[in-house]
């Protein structure tokens, strides 16, 4: 579990650090210690509907450049959540992805078509979490298909796509062709 948990992690990080690496920087180590303390306080016993409210009166709780304030609590409460499943805390972490759903679908509606990059990394972790922890691969592969439209050479959103159709080739039954699925 936690080799799995760290590979989601590590997978995460690189398709943020790859949007982060074209904006201007924030105090990133501030708002990781911030989160620390946030996923730190939910293991010794802080509800995590107290912990989701600290987390939704932080600013610049991510330590991304994001310029939607839905997208900074949702790309912190992914970090959350997946601290939390490492710890092995399960309930919680799911809270927390639920809130990173909630507030990246909200910065997907808020975010133009004309801001195509913010746009379609919103979609890319709104569709991350919604594959793999809130098993909803459906809306999961609504989002990348969006993602690829609006930004075709995004540089995960293809392979998070293969993954989904390895994982759940029935939501791709339209697109079928004998036994292979196309992309």
């Amino acid at each position: 579990m936690k080799i799995t948990a760290w590979l989601v992690v590590a997978l995460f990080a690189g398709a943020v650090c790859v949007w982060a690496q074209t904006v201007s920087s924030v105090d990133a180590e501030k708002a990781l210690n911030a989160r620390k303390e946030i996923a730190d306080s939910v293991l010794h016993g802080t509800s995590a509907d107290a912990a989701l409210a600290q987390l939704r009166s932080a600013k610049n709780i991510s330590g991304l450049p994001v310029p939607s304030t839905d997208g900074d609590v949702g790309f912190a409460a992914l970090d959350i959540g997946l601290r939390l499943l490492s710890a092995g805390k399960p309930e919680p972490a799911e809270k927390f992805f639920r809130e990173t759903e909630k507030a990246l679908a909200k910065a997907v509606k808020e975010t133009l078509d004309e801001a195509p990059a913010e746009k379609a990394e919103y979609l890319s972790s709104l569709s991350f979490v919604r594959a793999n922890f809130l098993n909803k691969k459906a809306e999961a592969k609504a989002d990348l298909d969006e993602v690829l439209r609006l930004k075709p050479d995004h540089p995960t959103a293809k392979q998070a796509r293969e993954r989904l159709i390895n994982s759940a080739p029935e939501i791709f039954k339209d697109q079928l062709i004998g036994k292979e699925v196309r992309p």
